[in-house]
C-alpha cells in the first residue's frame, strides 16, 4: 500500500492537471500500480473468491460502462477515471484466472502474464522504431497495423528471450542491500 496509494494519487493528479510533466511519469506511475498490484495479488488471484468477484467485477463495468486510461499520455478515454484502476486488475484476474483453466496448448496469456514487464518496459520502443522505419512507405493502415502486430510479436518474443537468458539475468534480480 505504501507503494500503490502513493502512485494512483501521484497519476490521478497528472490526470487533473493535464499532466504538465513528461508523458512518462504518469505512464511509469500507473504501470507501477499494476506491478505492484501484481505482485500482491500473484498468490491470491486463483483462489475461488477473489477470480469470482473479479468476474463480477468485470462484467459489471461491461454492462454499465467500461473504464479506460491511455497509459501513455495518462488520458481518460471513457467512464471514471479512478474505477480504471479496479476494471483493469478486475479484468486482468479474470483473464488470467480464465486461461489458466485452458489446455497446456493456450498458455499464450500465462507467457504474456510472466514476461509482462520485460514487455511493457520494451513495447513503446518496438512500436516507435517500427513507426519510424515504416515512415517513408506509403502504406495502407491496415496493412502497417498488421506488420506493427507481427514485427511486435516476433521483436518482443526475442527480446524476452533476450533478457532471461542468462547472462543478462543480472537485469532481472531483485538489488541485494
Amino acid at each position: 500500500m505504501l507503494i500503490i496509494i502513493p502512485a494512483v494519487i501521484f497519476v490521478y493528479i497528472l490526470y487533473l492537471h493535464d499532466n504538465p510533466l513528461p508523458r512518462y511519469f504518469g505512464n511509469i506511475s500507473s504501470g507501477l500500480v499494476f506491478y505492484t498490484l501484481g505482485y500482491v495479488l500473484r498468490n491470491i488471484q486463483f483462489m475461488s473468491f477473489v477470480s469470482v468477484t473479479s468476474i463480477v467485477i468485470y462484467l459489471l463495468f461491461a454492462v454499465f460502462g467500461i473504464t479506460f486510461v491511455d497509459m501513455f499520455p495518462n488520458t481518460l478515454e471513457q467512464g471514471i477515471y479512478l474505477l480504471w484502476f479496479i476494471f483493469a486488475i478486475a479484468g486482468c484476474i479474470t483473464f488470467n484466472s480464465i486461461f489458466e483453466k485452458i489446455p497446456y496448448k493456450f498458455k499464450f496469456f500465462s507467457w504474456v502474464g510472466k514476461n509482462s514487464m520485460i514487455l511493457y518496459l520494451t513495447h513503446f520502443m518496438v512500436i516507435r522504431l517500427y513507426y519510424v522505419i515504416t515512415e517513408p512507405f506509403d502504406m495502407n493502415g491496415k496493412v502497417r497495423i498488421l506488420g506493427l502486430f507481427a514485427t511486435l510479436a516476433i521483436v518482443e518474443y526475442f527480446l524476452v528471450l533476450l533478457f532471461k537468458s542468462p547472462k543478462m539475468q543480472f537485469l532481472l534480480k531483485p538489488i541485494k542491500k
